[in-house]
This record gives structure tokens, sequence and C-alpha cells, in this order.
């Protein structure tokens, strides 16, 4: 015998996933794929794990804004290429800049607020 189930009790059964395609990405992740083509990654290259990690530590430490994204892909585009990559895509201002802002980290915590990445 067959039994049919209503149609609102089928929502309930489909996977969580499935509501991430229905409303899309959040306005954060899209700012920070943006900022990581813009850095120098390809977005779908970095697994989304990440980006979800690098999204809540950005709101734990002030904000998800346009500046934020950037400069955090800019340490991740770094980290994932190399400094000689960086460099040529970024120059070599860029990646000195860079380097002093991860050398002093330890001492200043907040000397990544100050710094310019871009």
């Amino acid at each position: 015998m067959i039994h049919l189930v209503p149609a609102p009790a089928l929502l309930y059964c489909r996977p969580m996933f499935g509501l991430f395609s229905f409303f899309g990405r959040s306005k954060e992740y899209r700012r920070l794929d943006d900022a990581l083509s813009r850095a120098g990654l390809v977005a779908g290259g970095v697994p989304d794990a990440v980006k979800l990690t690098i999204i809540r530590l950005l709101k734990e430490e002030g904000g998800t804004g346009e500046e934020n994204c950037a400069r955090a892909a800019n340490v991740l585009a770094y980290c994932l290429l190399g400094s000689s990559d960086y460099a040529a895509h970024h120059g070599a201002q860029a990646l000195t800049a860079l380097d002093e802002t991860c050398q002093n980290a330890p001492k200043y915590p907040d000397s990544w607020r100050r710094a310019s990445l871009f």
C-alpha cells in the first residue's frame, strides 16, 4: 500500500543544505569571494570551511566590511601563493608591508588594523 505524505511535511524531510541554494550565499561570503579574487586566488579553490572560519573570525574582530575582507584575503593569498607569487601579483611594496605586519603581529596584535595591505 502506498502512503502519501502531505506536501508541507516533505519540506522538513529535505536536507539542510537545500536551504543554502534556495537563499543563496550571504553577503559576507560573497564579499570575501570577491576579495579573494582580487587578491589573486580562485575563490572556488579555497575550501568553504576556510572561508566560513575567516568570516567568523572577522565578525569576532571587527566586522566583515570590504576593507577587513580584503586584508584577510591578502594574508591568505600570501600564505597560499608564497612570497614570490604574491609579489608578482601585488608588487614588492605590498609584500614588504605584509611581511612587516606579520612580523609585528606577536608584539602588537592590533597592528593589522592600522596596516595598509593594499
